[in-house]
């Protein structure tokens, strides 16, 4: 199944990321600790809702945020300035193939994000 893009958001090494991926061929290639892993582990939990062998609801805790985000929020609380918690995005898309169609969801989040801009 051919992944055309596939975009983070607050998940543990990421802030945000949106990375187009070739369909053929990809090669991940980077110093220790930057985010080779991670980003196979977001792909691997959008693709199978699993973490870690268990079903991803089963696996949430705080180490799965991006912690900068999560400081800015608890910054924001001390301050007096209630606002959403961060939350994780991983999202995956999906070549254009019609047999996938029944695979693809509404990728609302890159939309939201692209209509910002």
């Amino acid at each position: 199944m051919p992944i055309e893009r596939v975009v983070i958001e607050n998940f543990k090494a990421f802030g945000h990321l949106d990375l187009p991926l070739n369909p053929h061929m990809n090669l991940i290639v980077g110093n220790n600790e930057v985010g080779k892993s991670t980003l196979l582990e977001a792909i691997h939990a959008v693709v199978t809702g699993q973490l870690h062998g268990r079903g991803i609801a089963y696996e949430i805790t705080p180490y799965l945020f991006h912690q900068p985000a999560v400081d800015e929020y608890l910054a924001r609380l001390r301050d007096g300035q209630p606002g959403s918690p961060p939350r994780i995005v991983i999202e995956a898309y999906l070549g254009r193939d019609a047999t996938l169609a029944s695979l693809r969801g509404v990728g609302a989040h890159l939309k939201l994000t692209q209509a910002a801009r």
